[in-house]
């Protein structure tokens, strides 16, 4: 059986006692020694990390981080906050080729009403009228030339409107020998009011003194307002 020193009174005993006979010293366990050894190991080893990585430099704010970026996504602007920006109205109504016109009438103590309309080529106008003193009439002028019937020829206007069929209407001259001039005959009146009105193009056929019969295309018609 093996023996060993104590460490205090160097008595030989047994390495298997916990503690010396002769003078009570705790006897240190072969086996002990060594788990000691690796725990104190241990020990000083974390430390030695934990001081290097407390020492270690920051890292530089200007040297850019290798890890994946995290994309950003900014939020709508508000609309509120946006600026308006005036949109051009396409519906808006185009101005009224018709021409409007009131002229009183002292005498009756009324005004004489007009919507007058020119052709494309500005050759010849369409009026209608309302007067205290003649009543509801339609009359054609022209700036060139004379109407036949003016001049004791035929008195018979053709008008087309839109994609209707061709249409003969009865004319007069003027009373006031007005050779340019030519009125709807009464009791066609209303009923030509109606048509134009309801129309977006007119077209008009008559004759004229030593030139035969003439045409006069009104490419709008449409937007007339008369009661």
């Amino acid at each position: 059986m093996s023996t060993t020193a104590c460490r205090e009174c160097n008595l030989q005993i047994s390495p298997n006692v916990a503690n010396c006979p002769g003078c009570g010293a705790a006897v240190r366990q072969p086996g002990n020694t060594g788990c000691s050894l690796l725990f104190i190991a241990l020990v000083i080893f974390g430390w030695v990390m934990w001081l290097s990585r407390s020492n270690a430099p920051a890292p530089d704010r200007n040297t850019a981080s290798t890890a994946p970026a995290t994309a950003v996504v900014e939020a709508p602007p508000n609309v509120a906050s946006l600026q308006s920006v005036p949109v051009p109205d396409s519906a808006a109504t185009p101005p009224s080729p018709w021409e409007y016109s009131a002229n009183p009438d002292p005498l009756r103590k009324a005004q004489t009403r007009e919507a007058s309309l020119r052709s494309s080529d500005l050759d010849a106008k369409l009026t209608v009228r309302q007067s205290p003193k003649y009543g509801f009439d339609i009359y054609l002028s022209i700036r060139q030339g004379r109407f036949q019937c003016s001049m004791g020829g035929s008195c018979t206007l053709h008008a087309r409107f839109d994609d209707q069929p061709e249409k003969s209407w009865r004319v007069t001259a003027s009373n006031d020998d007005d050779t340019r001039t030519v009125f709807l005959a009464e009791g066609s009146n209303r009923k030509f009011l109606a048509l134009l009105k309801k129309s977006r193009q007119l077209v008009i056929e008559v004759g004229l003194y030593q030139q035969g019969d003439q045409q006069f295309i009104f490419d709008n018609t449409a937007g007339l307002e008369w009661d």
